[in-house]
């Protein structure tokens, strides 16, 4: 017998509402997340911070909004266990997972996969001094803690670095400058896809508000490009271009702290590792699972939802989790959801992925962040390999990127390609001149995350058929 119906890995948006709905269904439902706390990255700390709301209120309300799904959620009586680290997934649907410290199996009659996004890599020239980091990381600090860094320099483009840089002026920190390498509306692609985003009014005018006091209260910078961190022990500066035209304005910012930010991604390296299909998505540049509308994957029995599916933001990230728990219950014990219910929540899915199409393009990666062209960029972090190193390696007759790891390790690292695995790829189908789908993604294999040997034999121990 399974050991549960379902099991859910992350409690971000999406996990949330996929437990509640398949509670709501008399299934038994287990929450596995590797955070202290539910809610994930874009509700980080929401239990704890509505307790502090009006000393926190530079959270903004879309931050606040996650708490009734938070409530919900705790009063649903899905079974939530926190810092535990899923690092593989078997067939038939059992997976491993650390838990204080203890590695076991656990089965289910389903698995969903909700393990959200994360922030696409930067690798500029210097993006691994210290005082660098991404801006994610930077909200981070305010969520956790109510903290940041004054006088920080702003670099990136997209909604989450806007709201970021507004949550840090509402809390009161100096902002240095903000370099902006968003393209803006000329493009005839980004343009088209404007009439399908006005479907969204209030969330367009709301980053036009944004922007428009970031543009008030900070030095800004548009058309940014040709960046550079410069720094020995301890990033010092930020040098770059910007302007339209030719030659561009060139400009330094001394700074101490510099926030990254082109965009996030899938988090897909659980869903490779445990053989789902994946294919290219060309307009957000990056592996997406095959799911059909409800998110089962191409492994019968494994879900996929929210922003793991493909990015399109929290709301559609909760809608989506409703529907896949609406399926999983329909699956196993043959009941349905109202049919009103199960429309409200595609019609929500739907109205926020209208805006998606507008904002992947009008917020595309700067180039030099997909395929870096200064030969002294880091690369893989984790084997601290440079831009030079890595092609070299291609230059001996790599066919891909699996091979490329026997050449010049570049994602055999603790991170298992998530910092590296975008730009190794990119730099060698440009190397190879094939189109960026064509060139294979790393063959991931479990376990996804870092396992130590005193799990591994406590693992043994507890279960010796293993």
């Amino acid at each position: 017998m399974p050991d549960y119906d379902v099991i859910i890995v992350g409690a971000g948006p999406a996990g949330m509402a996929t437990a509640i709905t398949a509670q709501q269904s008399g299934l038994s439902v287990l929450v596995l997340d590797d955070q202290p706390d539910h809610g994930g990255q874009v509700w980080r700390d929401i239990q704890q911070n509505h307790q502090h709301r009006q000393s926190r209120s530079f959270l903004g309300e879309d931050y606040w909004k996650g708490h009734q799904l938070a409530k919900a959620f705790l009063a649903s009586g899905a079974e939530i266990q926190h810092q535990a680290v899923v690092w593989q997934i078997a067939h038939p649907l059992s997976l491993s997972v650390t838990i204080a410290g203890i590695a076991q199996n656990l089965s289910a009659r389903a698995i969903v996969l909700a393990t959200g996004a994360y922030e696409r890599p930067v690798p500029l020239p210097g993006w691994h001094l210290p005082g660098v980091m991404t801006v994610g990381g930077a909200q981070t600090l305010l969520k956790a803690s109510a903290t940041g860094a004054d006088g920080a320099v702003f670099v990136g483009t997209g909604p989450l670095f806007y709201l970021t840089i507004t949550q840090y002026l509402d809390a009161g920190f100096s902002v240095a400058g903000v370099c902006d390498t968003g393209a803006g509306l000329g493009s005839p692609s980004t343009l088209l896809t404007l009439p399908l985003a006005l479907v969204q009014p209030k969330m367009l005018m709301k980053g036009l508000r944004w922007l428009r006091r970031i543009k008030a209260e900070t030095p800004y910078f548009a058309h940014v490009s040709d960046i550079q961190l410069e720094g020995q022990d301890h990033v010092e500066a930020v040098a770059f271009a910007h302007g339209k035209g030719r030659p561009k304005t060139k400009m330094r910012i001394p700074s101490s702290h510099v926030f990254l930010h082109q965009g996030v991604i899938p988090n897909v390296n659980l869903s490779m590792a445990s053989g789902l299909t994946h294919h290219w998505h060309h307009r957000q540049m990056c592996w997406h699972p095959i799911c059909d509308r409800h998110g089962a994957s191409s492994v019968e029995g494994i879900y996929v939802t929210g922003d793991a599916s493909g990015i399109a933001g929290s709301g559609a990230a909760v809608a989506s989790g409703h529907i896949t728990g609406a399926a999983v219950a329909k699956a196993l014990t043959g009941i349905t959801i109202p049919i009103t219910a199960l429309w409200r929540h595609r019609m929500k899915r739907l109205q926020h992925r209208a805006l998606r199409p507008f904002l992947d393009r009008l917020y595309a990666p700067l180039a030099e962040t997909l395929t870096p062209i200064d030969a002294n960029t880091i690369i893989c972090r984790c084997e601290g390999l440079t831009q030079a190193q890595v092609t070299a390696a291609m230059g001996l007759g790599v066919a891909g990127l699996n091979q490329l790891k026997a050449y010049c390790r570049a994602g055999m690292g603790r991170c298992q390609g998530r910092m590296c695995g975008l730009t190794v790829q990119a730099l060698l189908a440009d190397h190879h001149k094939i189109p960026i789908q064509d060139m294979p993604y790393y063959r991931l294999r479990p376990p996804v995350r870092p396992v130590t040997l005193a799990e591994l034999a406590a693992f043994h121990q507890a279960d010796p058929d293993i």
